[in-house]
């Protein structure tokens, strides 16, 4: 039977990652993941996975046997870098006005860039 873990090595490895990739692209501790062999991961972790591969939380648990992932919104029609998608997480922890400071202080500091942008 396969592990939460399996299936995130799997992933992983069919995106040319390994697993101290992804800790490293969530902003995980080394080996935490490899925890998941033998204990039963932390849901909110769980989900963090899950949106990085665009998967569902129950392809990851093994109740379901396809990746795919329809009837899910994907959380970043955008773009899915990693790094971005850890910034998005970030930020859905902050109520209106902490994101309009966010977002004012994005324009201050990458003024030339978002200036420039088609």
């Amino acid at each position: 039977m396969e592990t939460v873990f399996d299936r995130i090595k799997n992933l992983a490895d069919s995106r040319g990652k390994s697993i101290v990739d992804v800790e490293a692209d969530l902003g995980l501790s080394k080996n935490y993941l490899y925890k998941w062999k033998k204990s039963a991961p932390n849901s909110t972790k769980l989900i963090e996975v899950a949106d990085y591969f665009n998967v569902s939380t129950d392809y990851l648990l093994g109740r379901k046997e396809n990746q795919d992932n329809k009837g899910f919104e994907k959380k970043s029609d955008v773009d899915d870098r990693p790094k971005l998608q850890k910034i998005a997480r970030k930020a859905t922890k902050l109520d209106d006005k902490q994101l309009d400071q966010l977002n004012d202080v994005m324009d201050a500091v990458f003024k030339d860039i978002f200036e420039s942008s088609p």
